[in-house]
């Protein structure tokens, strides 16, 4: 995905667990549990379903500013959770060129359908386009 905002401008909202919830719909909450020089631990908590309603996900973050955002599960309720989000600099770095990545599974025996997965990403993405954008124009 293309946005009209700099790498520097989409990392603000993309790498910040105080944006993360304005384009992260089911997330309730992001909070750093440990840091060190390039990455974070952070524990996301997520809107479930009738049976769980609250899921909790922990993620080691890497960190190159800018660049790259690679996450891989360390506990929670996700039996698998890892992925990267790449910014690449296009429009002589006045917009960035967005990919996301994820490879995820569910503990127990509930499944999420994969349209459902794939419309929730595709709803995140145009979340932080719309959060960068919007930045960019302040």
């Amino acid at each position: 995905m293309d946005i009209h905002a700099t790498p520097a401008r989409v990392w603000s909202v993309l790498s910040s667990c105080a944006h993360a919830r304005r384009f992260m719909r089911d997330l309730l909450s992001c909070r750093v549990v440990q840091r060190g020089h390039g990455w974070e631990v952070r524990e996301h908590r997520i809107r479930g379903w009738l049976l769980h309603p609250v899921m909790r996900n922990v993620l080691r973050v890497t960190l190159t500013p800018n660049r790259r955002l690679a996450f891989h599960r360390v506990s929670g309720d996700w039996a698998r959770s890892e992925g990267a989000w790449t910014l690449t600099p296009i429009d002589n770095g006045r917009g960035t060129h967005v990919s996301y990545h994820i490879t995820a599974a569910i503990n127990g025996p509930v499944s999420v359908p994969q349209a459902t997965l794939i419309r929730g990403v595709r709803t995140t993405l145009t979340d932080l386009r719309r959060v960068s954008q919007a930045r960019a124009a302040a």
